[in-house]
């Protein structure tokens, strides 16, 4: 912005100098106040699209603070589900644990009922997945009958005390 100069001339009377000096004057003040419109209207709209901005800001404030607490909270969820996890991985392992006891054991005892039934000459076959024994059913029964052969008798007296010695 220019500043302006300001000149005063001493003019003689009826020079017609006067007349056109203060039509000038109007022109300039109505130019000035066409500009002042202007600017006026340009600060108004710059101010309707600041309010805008920052309504908009506001705006997106509120949905980050949204945001946040959404993720805090899931946070906290996602841990509380780690912790339930790590427990009942604690208990899985436990659990495992237990039942590898169980399947040694069992293993230790189908090893041990075999090398025993071996050791006393009983004909019996035992699954080593599980477990079963299996006895000659020829020994026990005649074809058609339900009664319990003499011999198949004497194999139970001789099977079932090696059997509860390997299981106690």
């Amino acid at each position: 912005m220019t500043t302006p100069i300001i000149r005063f001339y001493v003019l003689p009377a009826d020079s017609g100098l006067e007349h056109r000096l203060d039509l000038a004057c109007k022109l300039a003040e109505k130019a000035q106040q066409e500009q002042l419109k202007t600017q006026t209207s340009t600060l108004n709209s710059t101010a309707s699209e600041l309010e805008s901005k920052t309504a908009q800001l506001k705006k997106a404030q509120d949905d980050l603070a949204t945001a946040q607490a959404d993720l805090a909270q899931q946070e906290s969820d996602l841990n509380a589900t780690l912790i339930k996890v790590a427990k009942q991985e604690d208990m899985l392992k436990t659990q495992q644990g237990r039942i590898d006891e169980l399947v040694g054991v069992r293993t230790s005892i189908i090893k041990d009922l075999s090398a025993a039934l071996k050791q006393n000459n009983l004909k019996a076959t035992v699954d080593t997945k599980t477990g079963d024994i299996v006895l000659e059913s020829a020994i026990f029964f005649d074809t058609g009958k339900y009664g319990i052969k003499p011999a198949g008798l004497e194999l139970l007296k001789k099977f079932l005390p090696v059997y509860f010695s390997v299981l106690t």
